[in-house]
């Protein structure tokens, strides 16, 4: 019975508690973005002071390893976490290991035009993303409302 599990670290100790538990031998996931920002590339941490642990059979040593604050439970075993969250993840990675977060469609304040759903037809200005399928329009009848991204054009 295997599967990932969340592991809470100590601030900044992500990569730390990583290589800590690789060398007790487990399977580790930490996803990383890789940004440019002004010319300037950057790594950070996806989810900071999270990282996903393969859980196989033991895992209470885990709970010693330094930088480890605790481990995310269900009862008294490590919650699962579904096996399909970890490989979007991976599958999200570009050729250097980095996960790519998709760009905004839109520009805030762009006018836009509802092509399905319950407000097909109406306009309005975009807002944001507020993640990768869901966006957030101001539309002109009814205000502030949170659409799929299926249904804009």
């Amino acid at each position: 019975m295997s599967y990932w599990a969340v592991v809470h670290t100590q601030p900044s100790s992500e990569r730390k508690v990583e290589g800590r538990l690789t060398q007790q031998g487990f399977k580790c996931y930490l996803p990383i973005l890789g940004e440019r920002k002004a010319g300037v590339f950057r790594e950070s941490v996806l989810f900071p002071r999270y990282l996903f642990l393969f859980v196989e059979d033991q895992w209470r040593c885990v709970l010693g390893t330094f930088g480890v604050t605790r481990v995310l439970l269900d009862n008294d075993r490590p919650a699962r976490l579904p096996t399909r969250f970890v490989e979007e993840l991976k599958g999200r990675e570009n050729r250097k290991g980095y996960i790519e977060i998709p760009r905004e469609r839109y520009r805030r304040g762009e006018r836009i035009k509802i092509t399905g759903g319950v407000f097909e037809g109406q306009y309005g200005l975009y807002v944001s993303a507020k993640h990768s399928d869901r966006e957030i329009i101001l539309l002109d009848i009814l205000g502030s409302v949170e659409l799929a991204s299926s249904d804009l054009f």
